[in-house]
């Protein structure tokens, strides 16, 4: 006889679905469960942070009118800035934020100088557990219960802060320093770029310092003057009763400059370890012998043992970059001098050295519209000397060895009006000439 096992089979399987299907029940209960204590957890903290804004706002409203002022802001004065508390193994962060308001019911600056008519205050809080979210944020004006205007005497400090094509940059954080006078506080700029500061304690000694930065841009700042630089184009601040001090920053994302050095042989190999110099041609004020000086200079620098340098975090600007190696002149430099770095520009420039020589001419040919001219036939004679050579790609020819003298430049190229000068030739020396079109 046979005995019939379908029976049991059948069981099995149905006993593994069951199993399956109970466990897929459960996860989901559980996933329910915690979402539910999570949202619990999460409303309790946001309870528990509601409430302490409200502690905060209304041990704020129980202070005197100057007394309500930050330790790190504009009015400055005794309460915390930033501050934490510990509650139910939670850290509960409270930033708080004062400010004066010009109301524009009696005028605003300029017109207005005495602007600070009242006070806002903002209170946040966050928590660092679980999902936070939004914070708890409570606002509130805040008014003397006199004519405030003549109870908060002073300066005041209008601040404006744009980016390389004048665009306004919000966010941008002012830090304002006067040593003499023990202050250092900060803000951010608005959505129009600027941040105004009323009821500056007055002092005509140039000594309010202000330095503007944003996570991911440049930096800018006003400059102490000195005997080294007595003009400086952005100097540090006075502030005058009554008055209304203006002070202009520009902040851009940074960038970045590479530098690769090579020979002129075909192909070209890396040459490692020469140092360089580079300057921007934008300006910090004129030195004690009306010379330029510069914002952004970097000086004993070097090409790693591959050929290459790296400038990170830069700013945009135009920058001359010199080799200072006495074993090499500059052949050619791709882009050439000066290498213009955008905001936000990630840029690389090959220089091609040549072995050197005491006297050196390099043409650089462009067209009215800054281009340069490749295949453009460049002669160069005189003192028994006579060639002639095309442009590169970049515009560029180079001429070694030759003598301190004067030499004949002739360039021409099909649909340009011909070149033709002298040129002094001492040491290295570059020319540049800008070929006009034929009408």
């Amino acid at each position: 006889m046979y005995k019939n096992h379908r029976d049991k089979g059948t069981t099995l399987i149905e006993i593994l679905v069951a199993i399956t299907i109970i466990g897929i029940v459960f996860v989901a209960i559980f996933a329910i469960f915690r979402m539910v204590i999570q949202s619990s957890a999460i409303s309790e903290a946001r309870t528990t942070a509601t409430g302490l804004a409200n502690q905060q706002m209304e041990m704020i409203h129980n202070l005197p009118y100057n007394d309500i002022a930050t330790t790190s802001g504009w009015p400055q004065g005794d309460i915390p800035s930033t501050k934490t508390e510990v509650l139910n193994n939670i850290t509960f962060t409270i930033n708080t934020n004062v400010n004066y308001v010009d109301n524009p019911f009696d005028d605003t600056v300029p017109i207005d100088t005495l602007g600070a008519d009242y006070k806002k205050v903002k209170v946040e809080v966050s928590w660092d557990k679980f999902y936070s979210g939004t914070p708890v944020i409570l606002h509130t004006d805040i008014s003397s219960r006199g004519i405030e205007e003549t109870e908060q005497p002073g300066g005041v400090l209008y601040i404006k802060v744009f980016d390389a094509n004048n665009q306004p940059v919000a966010g941008a954080n002012i830090q304002v320093v006067n040593n003499d006078l023990s202050l250092n506080f900060s803000d951010t700029t608005n959505n129009a770029g600027e941040r105004v500061f009323y009821a500056l304690t007055p002092d005509s000694g140039a000594n309010y310092e202000i330095l503007v930065t944003k996570g991911g841009y440049t930096t800018d700042y006003t400059s102490e003057i000195t005997p080294e630089m007595p003009d400086p184009d952005n100097p540090h601040r006075s502030i005058f009763e009554g008055q209304v001090e203006t002070a202009s920053f520009t902040i851009d994302i940074v960038s970045s400059l590479t530098i690769n050095t090579q020979d002129d042989s075909d192909p070209p190999s890396s040459l490692a370890n020469i140092p360089l110099t580079i300057t921007g041609e934008r300006r910090l004020g004129l030195g004690s012998e009306n010379e330029l000086v510069p914002r952004n200079k970097f000086e004993g620098q070097q090409t790693d043992g591959s050929g290459q340098l790296t400038l990170s975090n830069i700013e945009w600007d135009s920058y001359n970059i010199t080799e200072e190696d006495a074993n090499y002149d500059i052949a050619e430099i791709n882009p050439p001098n000066p290498t213009n770095v955008a905001p936000n520009e990630n840029l690389t420039t090959i220089l091609t050295l040549v072995s050197h020589a005491a006297h050196t001419l390099r043409v650089v040919v462009s067209d009215n519209n800054d281009n340069p001219l490749a295949d453009t036939s460049v002669r160069l004679y005189g003192n028994g000397f006579d060639e002639t050579k095309q442009t590169s790609a970049v515009g560029q020819v180079f001429f070694t060895p030759l003598q301190q003298a004067t030499y004949n430049l002739e360039i021409t190229k099909s649909g340009y009006i011909s070149f033709s000068d002298t040129s002094e030739v001492e040491e290295q020396t570059v020319r540049e000439v800008v070929m006009a079109t034929q009408s």
